[in-house]
């Protein structure tokens, strides 16, 4: 019996990382232990909104989201055109989701479950 690999997602939910979602909350292989968002696709509490709905529609509202950064570091934010001004335009079937994020930011988030975690958890 193959055991299924713990995986924190950091994200910015468009379409692909929509598609990206549902496959990992899917599939045997994956444990998906949360979520991270960032900007990207659209501003943060866009993405963020975007990744509850996702996960709610689905059935992994269980999933806990942590809302990360509401731009880069390093350069000016470039919004992606592509997904719409929502980032997740054209999806009208999902609806508002009644979950929200985790209390905490996502950076802190991702250090809190690495190191509370008996075993390795891969970042994707």
């Amino acid at each position: 019996m193959t055991l299924a690999t713990p995986i924190l997602f950091d994200c910015d939910p468009g379409h692909d990382d929509a598609i990206a979602l549902v496959m990992a909350h899917r599939s045997p292989a994956i444990e998906l232990v949360g979520v991270t968002t960032t900007c990207g696709n659209a501003e943060v509490e866009k993405t963020t909104a975007n990744a509850l709905r996702i996960l709610e529609y689905i059935g992994a509202g269980d999933v806990p989201v942590a809302r990360g950064c509401h731009r880069p570091l390093a350069r000016p934010l470039v919004l992606g055109t592509a997904d719409g001004p929502s980032g997740l335009e054209g999806s009208p079937y999902l609806p508002q989701a009644t979950i929200k994020p985790v209390d905490r930011h996502a950076v802190d988030f991702l250090a809190d479950k690495l190191r509370a975690a008996p075993e390795p958890i891969l970042v994707v």
